[in-house]
């Protein structure tokens, strides 16, 4: 809008402003050498399936080859991408590192391959104004770099990295912690570079806990007989969670999808006889248990939990478990005690979240450590 002062210069005051970005330095002359990473298990995969290599994987295997052949250090995204200031050797490399809780040995092959040679001028060009594209894989490489000690020092959830052996202002809440952490990008601005950073916080379980006990503890005035009154609370509550089940010894978790339209006593799924001769009988959730694993359901008037799947994977809420050290969405805590605890965390005063983001960027665990 055109004002008639152009631009309220008739009544303009200075406000001092403070902001969470530090000015960063960069050597316009140096370059960046970009190389992809192919890595591949020597061995054959198993039911001819190849196998996803995790990202933790991926950072050992990383590591190993680094240091096996001196190579100077790097910036590594966990998959396809590593950036160095200075030339690495290109080629095919064999690799062994230890995997499982057996401590065997596996081997791979790690392909490193040139792609680009990244000039910081060009970064310096674009933030003086001679020229008007951004230097997209420039700033890609720099903010990776940026982010490698972070990613060293810290647990990474999503974007946000939080550190482990010393955490910001862990407090806890009917078995949910909350734990602060910080997040991080580099930002072309006109006044140069500036690395953003910004205070987070995490809550995640602090132990593994029955799921009835949590919706006990999380939901005021929880009453199993009066069930259909918080169901939408307790779906809101547990769908997206992990859990572990205790009617049989396995170490596999499962997510919770949603709540089952009926009640454990009423529902009931066709069986199939293994060899063949009989025809499927039908069979209840609460027989099933039973007659499989010698459990007797207490609480049948309540639904079970759907695991979701191609097949029906139903299970009673008194044998599941949450899983310890998983991420609890705040979303799903909005109305508990501990989404209290979330809000006062996160909506922390500015003067307190000035000094939290200032001790990040000078600890040992942030991007200048």
């Amino acid at each position: 809008m055109h004002r008639p002062d152009k631009g309220g210069t008739m009544a303009a005051q200075r406000n001092a402003l403070e902001v969470n970005h530090f000015h960063v330095v960069f050597d316009e002359r140096r370059v960046i050498f970009h190389y992809d990473v192919d890595v591949k298990a020597k061995a054959p995969p198993m039911n001819n399936r190849p196998q996803k290599i995790s990202k933790f994987h991926l950072s050992l295997i990383r590591d190993k080859l680094f240091s096996d052949h001196a190579f100077p250090s790097s910036a590594y995204d966990g998959e396809k991408n590593v950036f160095s200031a200075e030339r690495l050797t290109e080629g095919t490399f064999e690799v062994e590192v230890v995997k499982g809780g057996d401590a065997r040995m596996v081997c791979y092959s790690v392909t490193l391959t040139l792609v680009k040679v990244l000039e910081l001028r060009k970064l310096r060009d674009y933030l003086s104004g001679k020229v008007l594209s951004i230097p997209r894989n420039v700033l890609q490489g720099l903010d990776l770099v940026a982010k490698e000690n972070p990613t060293k020092q810290c647990d990474m959830v999503g974007c946000c990295f939080f550190p482990k052996d010393h955490p910001i202002s862990p407090r806890e809440s009917k078995g949910i912690i909350a734990t602060g952490g910080f997040q991080q990008s580099l930002k072309p601005t006109s006044q140069g570079l500036s690395l953003c950073l910004d205070y987070s916080v995490l809550s995640y379980f602090g132990e593994d806990k029955p799921v009835l006990k949590f919706l006990h503890e999380q939901i005021e005035n929880f009453n199993l007989r009066m069930f259909p009154k918080f169901e939408k609370r307790v779906e809101n509550l547990l769908v997206g969670l992990k859990v572990n089940v205790t009617h049989r010894r396995t170490k596999q978790k499962y997510t919770i999808t949603r709540l089952t339209p009926m009640v454990t006593s009423r529902i009931r799924f066709p069986v199939l006889d293994t060899e063949g001769w009989n025809p499927a009988r039908e069979c209840s959730l609460v027989d099933y248990f039973f007659r499989k694993h010698q459990v007797v359901i207490q609480h049948t008037d309540i639904p079970a939990l759907d695991f979701g799947g191609k097949k029906m994977n139903y299970v009673p809420m008194e044998l599941c478990v949450l899983v310890k050290d998983q991420r609890c969405p705040k979303d799903n805590l909005l109305n508990t005690d501990a989404g209290n605890l979330l809000r006062s965390m996160s909506l922390a005063p500015a003067g307190e979240r000035r000094n939290k983001i200032r001790t990040i960027v000078k600890s040992e665990e942030g991007p200048c450590g």
